[in-house]
């Protein structure tokens, strides 16, 4: 088995998500009970094969008044059960007085109190390192940085993929039985690599986050707004010292390599900011910006992409590529066992039936730094050469993710980290400023609608 990535893992979409694995109370609202009731049964997976990454995670659902609490008491009620829940661990109602202990940055306008529910929290980044560890220690492969550009026929059963090195150039080909196309938001662009014209299937949509000064929140409990006039639901996460807040919802005409938050969104979360936090957010309390890309299971432009499931497909074209499609983090597992399955009777392999439900996520666990400052030479040792860190904003975005935490921190720590890359790299003076300047302007257009 061998796994190809075009960049380095996690570089399109899965470094950028909201860290939650949950079932997805907007979900509810929607009806689409099954996709929740899949969802809470693989957080209870996550929860027990990963332990050192996924923990609970308590959000307060703040109410303006009784009928609403009684609305989205009945509503978590049902989540509750859906996920088997102990009677310690069900959606609880507290008080003005509980909300203001749980979180003393929250503004005392919640008269009704709220309703405490449990979800869970996870590092996305350092998840994916797992997973990649368990491949790899499976006897399975990585090619990172690898383009895979184009298909040949198909013949005895197997069929040809060529494959090209970002980093060297050099071409390869190779043999496989079977291609899964898991590609997220590049799905049809694989598709039409094989059968040119194919007819898109993947809604592209963008969500933005900003990282935000601890002092928003004061305490260890997350905040959920449930609803906003465009349908979003709104979180604000205590994650690794700061303040995690985000989402929003914009419909894309088709995939971005790097995408870059809209000055739109950024304005649609500010002017959100005082609903939740009771003041507004100066730009000295925003620490970090990011953007990700979500594939979503649907014909572009049909809907508004707020509305489509996170259902996930599975697809096989007449030439035998399985192509899955749409789907969460939280539903992966579920996920890989679908086009797996689809996938061996495809390739016409022998049978065996899932046992990832079984799985316990073990594999080492580095120490990763929450200040620029504290980040080491030995650790950017075993980023490079345990985790196959190729580029600065490798060990600065996806292995530390301090460009997030303290974007101007990050960058000022950039030509340091770039000397001690150098070293296991073998990077040539040029090669190393060169990464300087390309980080250094990824940064800047990242930060770039903070300036408008």
């Amino acid at each position: 088995t061998l796994l190809v990535e075009r960049g380095d893992l996690g570089s399109g979409t899965s470094c950028s998500s909201t860290k939650l694995i949950h079932g997805g109370v907007r979900y509810l609202r929607q009806g689409h009970l099954a996709l929740v009731k899949e969802a809470l049964h693989e957080r209870t997976w996550f929860l027990n094969a990963a332990p050192d990454l996924v923990h609970r995670l308590s959000l307060i659902l703040p109410c303006k008044g009784r009928l609403e609490k009684a609305y989205y008491r009945m509503g978590l009620g049902l989540y509750d059960r859906f996920a088997g829940l102990d009677p310690k661990d069900r959606t609880r109602s507290v008080s003005p007085a509980e909300i203001s202990t749980l979180a003393p940055g929250l503004p005392p306008t919640w008269k009704s109190g709220g309703l405490v529910y449990m979800d869970g929290q996870f590092d996305d980044a350092r998840m994916l390192m797992r997973l990649a560890f368990c491949i790899t220690s499976s006897g399975g492969s990585l090619s990172t940085y690898t383009d895979l550009t184009g298909f040949g026929r198909v013949r005895d059963g197997l069929r040809t993929v060529t494959l090209r090195d970002r980093i060297t150039g050099e071409t390869s080909e190779l043999r496989a039985n079977v291609v899964i196309n898991a590609t997220g938001p590049f799905t049809d662009e694989l598709r039409r690599l094989e059968v040119p014209g194919a007819q898109p299937q993947v809604a592209v949509s963008r969500g933005i986050h900003l990282v935000l000064d601890p002092s928003l929140l004061g305490g260890e409990t997350a905040v959920i707004l449930p609803h906003t006039e465009d349908g979003r639901v709104l979180f604000a996460i205590p994650w690794r010292g700061k303040i995690l807040y985000g989402t929003t919802d914009t419909s894309m005409p088709g995939p971005e390599q790097d995408p870059i938050a809209g000055a739109d969104e950024v304005a649609h979360l500010l002017q959100h900011s005082e609903q939740i936090f009771g003041r507004s957010v100066s730009a000295e309390m925003i620490h970090g910006l990011f953007a990700g890309l979500r594939p979503l299971a649907a014909a572009p432009g049909r809907q508004a992409t707020a509305s489509i499931s996170r259902d996930a497909r599975v697809e096989v074209s007449t030439q035998g590529l399985v192509s899955i499609y749409g789907g969460k983090w939280t539903t992966c597992r579920s996920m890989a066992e679908r086009a797996v399955d689809q996938a061996l009777a495809v390739g016409k392999l022998p049978f065996r039936p899932a046992r990832t439900h079984e799985l316990k996520l073990a594999g080492p666990l580095p120490e990763v730094p929450d200040r620029a400052d504290r980040l080491t030479r030995d650790q950017v040792a075993w980023f490079v050469q345990e985790e196959r860190a190729r580029t600065l904003d490798d060990v600065l975005t996806r292995r530390t993710g301090l460009s997030l935490l303290d974007a101007k921190a990050a960058v000022a720590i950039a030509p340091v980290c770039a000397r001690w890359m150098a070293d296991f790299l073998d990077w040539s003076d040029h090669e190393t400023q060169r990464q300087v300047t390309a980080y250094q302007e990824r940064m800047r257009r990242q930060w770039e609608p903070l300036n408008r």
